[in-house]
């Protein structure tokens, strides 16, 4: 998987979410709270330098995403 693939998949369900929230009627009534993004810890990138997990981080930033970080994974909460 590529660093763009990654981050395509990452937006597509992020945005998913949100659409699903925001038809739902808020918070309250949204079956899905949060979710997970697996993303490891780069183990089998070339150098053993993990290039999707930093990505995936900058991009939950930017997007000001409320999530927290495990071993290489996220769970993003759904607001």
């Amino acid at each position: 998987l590529t660093v763009d693939g990654a981050l395509n998949a990452v937006e597509r369900t992020h945005l998913a979410h949100l659409r699903s929230l925001r038809r739902s009627g808020g918070r309250q009534n949204y079956h899905y709270k949060n979710y997970t993004i697996v993303t490891g810890v780069g183990k089998h990138s070339q150098g053993g330098q993990a290039r999707i997990l930093p990505a995936v981080r900058r991009y939950l930033q930017d997007t000001g995403a409320h999530f927290s970080e495990k071993t290489g994974r996220f769970i993003v909460e759904i607001r």
